[in-house]
């Protein structure tokens, strides 16, 4: 067996934007498996690694060759291919052409057709070095970067520069080239460090060598040296770091050798709310918060560098010079808010302009406040007071026009929670304008009190049915208005919280209230089919089958689906995902499916049935009659457990029909030539099926081992 190398490939470039480079290395790395097994050039794994300034690929255990192979194609029927003389006939001719093999290869073969002729291709084993080679060449043009630029004659776009490439096989470099750049064995050094270029000498040397040369290529590497060395200088000053998951993964991909600098600043900025202090130290200047051991912010931070830790206390004193600058603009500004009051900043904010079709924030905020009332009406909660809701969501868009906020948008709703404490509000009121846009994603908190959770989502159903009424609708995987996430935050908050709201009332509620008429029902539906797509999204993370979900928000007579409760919806999911384990349950889908085919057949020959045309005095038949006891005393039983949503109860009851409809479908014939007959027994398995509807459409259930 032919030895493996490694191969290794980096992009060299001029500074890439952090956000570019995950989504990037992530790409190469797929792309690079993907040509491989075309290829078929054996390997055992690929690595991704990168920096601000360069992106790498590390291909592990590389064989000699790709594998050789022999494929037979077959063709037309020999009787086609061949004409009376012998001679090939146009179709044998294509044939041979788009196989790439001369006339006189082909052979013949038997088939189930007869005998055909087949083209025997035979692949050869092709070196790794070419096929790397073209790899390494295609591979930078098809980054799909978010923006890319032009600075060569050739024009090739790339996310910056390209201006060094390494290309290795084992020790051999590969010829590539790149936008005018050709592929050497030398990589460059941490900028302003040094000017000599750093040899490389394989794959497997690569990291350790750039190791050895104040590179970290590794980003979880670099990720845990920020991390350690931030906690260490924290504890210099009594302190702890501040978690921040976001700004450790940005920080991570701005520097290729981080080292962590300790700086501090005034305490009279500790005044600041400590949100508007951990902003300024995080947008500008990406600085790491430090806070004592119950949570207050300290005097500190810590700011990374990127090179080696000399020169420290002039690193150090430029940032707290600048950030001196950005704290005296954050206080001035929230000084300047604090000469206001409330009346001021509602009425200049409820001039802002929506959309032309909208109205302003005056509009909006009116609609809201009727969507509130809306979900009030279906709350029998002494503890949630309409005052508070009321008053949150008039107070909810304030901080739009505070000069805070023009310098930090991100803390809207935050600020205007502060502010609204600070100006007199009481504290529900202000947690209820700080919370009405949570939850910001699928994993962030929800809002915490009743009421914070009826503005956020008054605020929420308001932008979404507004997006539909201005025709702003996500395409595809774009979702350039954030109808998902809104979505999404309406769903969680309903269905975590544990709330039966009826949802399609509420949509109705808010759409009329954009139209100041009767909502279109068209639109209402579009509506509650965007948001019941999402609610299948959810049940389906979950953890809950497809046909389990779809039996359910498919079912099209159900009054909770016409509603759109979800909470009701997903207890008969889940009472379904957990009844279908019962030894019974497929075989009473699978009758439920019979039973429905028998009578669609019966309306397609005119035979309409309905419950009321049923008449126990035609039975004759014992299987019949005892399916018929069976039905009554199963309405009987489940009747009362479907009222007050005992779904899975009610289902463990309707599986045990099993017996009697294996006796009924297996004695007694439904479509006789007895018209009375036949009409009364459809009505029965009419009576049998509508009471399976009212909990699912058992059709859509998957049986026989095709789930």
């Amino acid at each position: 067996m032919d030895k493996t190398q490694d191969a290794l490939f980096e992009i060299g470039t001029e500074e890439i934007p952090s956000s570019y480079l995950p989504p990037a290395l992530d790409f190469m790395k797929t792309r690079a498996e993907e040509r491989l097994a075309q290829s078929h050039l054996p390997f055992k794994s690929v690595q991704a690694l990168g920096t601000p300034r360069r992106l790498a690929l590390l291909i592990w255990g590389v064989a000699a060759k790709s594998e050789a192979a022999v494929s037979e194609v077959l063709g037309p029927k020999m009787s086609a291919a061949k004409d009376n003389e012998g001679n090939w006939t146009p179709a044998a001719q294509g044939f041979a052409r788009s196989q790439g093999v001369p006339l006189e290869k082909l052979e013949t073969r038997e088939s189930p057709k007869g005998p055909v002729i087949c083209a025997v291709k035979k692949r050869e084993g092709e070196k790794a070095e070419k096929i790397l080679a073209e790899l390494f060449t295609d591979l930078p043009a098809a980054i799909p970067f978010p923006k890319k630029m032009v600075w060569e004659p050739g024009q090739f776009r790339f996310a910056r520069p390209i201006r060094n490439l390494v290309a290795l096989l084992g020790s051999k470099p590969l010829r590539v080239v790149v936008a005018g750049v050709r592929a050497a064995n030398k990589t460059f050094p941490l900028a302003h460090l040094s000017s000599k270029m750093i040899s490389i000498s394989s794959a497997q040397s690569y990291a350790g060598t750039l190791k050895n040369n104040c590179i970290l290529t590794d980003p979880a590497a670099r990720k845990e040296l920020i991390r350690s060395s931030a906690q260490a200088l924290a504890k210099k000053v009594k302190g702890a770091l501040r978690e921040d998951a976001d700004l450790l993964e940005e920080v991570a991909w701005l520097s290729e050798h981080p080292v962590g600098i300790l700086g501090g600043f005034s305490r009279e900025f500790l005044d600041l709310p400590s949100e508007v202090l951990i902003t300024c130290m995080k947008k500008h200047q990406k600085f790491f918060s430090i806070e004592d051991e119950s949570g207050r912010l300290l005097p500190h931070f810590v700011g990374i560098r990127n090179g080696i830790s000399e020169h420290q206390e002039t690193v150090r004193g430029g940032y707290e010079k600048v950030l001196l600058a950005r704290l005296h603009d954050a206080k001035f500004f929230f000084d300047e808010d604090m000469k206001r009051n409330l009346d001021y900043f509602v009425s200049k904010a409820s001039k802002i302009i929506v959309h032309e079709k909208l109205g302003n924030i005056g509009d909006k905020l009116a609609r809201c406040e009727r969507i509130a009332l809306e979900l009030l009406k279906t709350f029998n909660d002494n503890l949630i007071d309409p005052e508070v809701v009321k008053r949150a969501i008039c107070l909810s868009k304030f901080d739009l026009v505070t000069r805070v906020i023009y310098e930090y948008p991100e803390l809207q709703g935050i600020m205007g929670g502060i502010y609204a404490g600070r100006f007199g509000e009481s504290p529900r009121v202000a947690e209820a304008i700080r919370e009405h846009y949570y939850p910001l994603n699928s994993q962030s908190p929800l809002p915490g009190k009743a009421e914070s959770k009826i503005a956020a989502l008054s605020e929420k159903i308001d932008g979404l049915c507004g997006s539909f009424w201005i025709g702003n609708l996500p395409s595809g995987n774009a979702d350039p208005y954030g109808l998902r996430r809104q979505s999404g935050g309406i769903l969680r908050i309903l269905l975590e919280s544990h709330w039966d709201v009826p949802l399609a009332s509420v949509v109705r509620q808010a759409l009329g209230a954009i139209s100041n008429h009767h909502a279109p029902e068209d639109m209402t539906k579009a509506v509650c089919s965007f948001l019941t797509d999402r609610f299948q999204l959810i049940m389906q993370e979950s953890g809950y089958e497809l046909d389990e979900i779809y039996s359910i928000t498919r079912n099209a007579n159900d009054p909770d689906l016409l509603d759109l409760r979800l909470q009701s919806l997903r207890a008969k999911i889940d009472a379904l995902h957990s009844v279908r384990k019962h030894p019974d349950f497929e075989a009473v889908a699978g009758a439920y499916k019979r039973a429905g085919n028998i009578l669609r057949q019966a309306r397609q020959k005119g035979l309409e049935v309905t419950r009321e045309q049923f008449d126990a005095s035609l039975l004759t038949d014992p299987a019949e009659k005892s399916l018929h006891v069976a039905v009554d005393d199963l309405i009987r039983k489940t009747q009362p457990m479907l009222e007050q949503r005992q779904y899975r109860a009610a289902l463990q009851d309707w599986v045990r029909v099993r017996a009697d409809l294996d006796l009924f479908f297996e004695k007694v014939m439904v479509m006789v030539p007895d018209e009375k007959v036949c009409r009364n027994r459809l009505s029965l398995l009419f009576i049998l099926e509508s009471r399976f509807r009212q909990m699912a459409d058992f059709s859509l259930i998957q049986t026989g081992g095709l789930r």
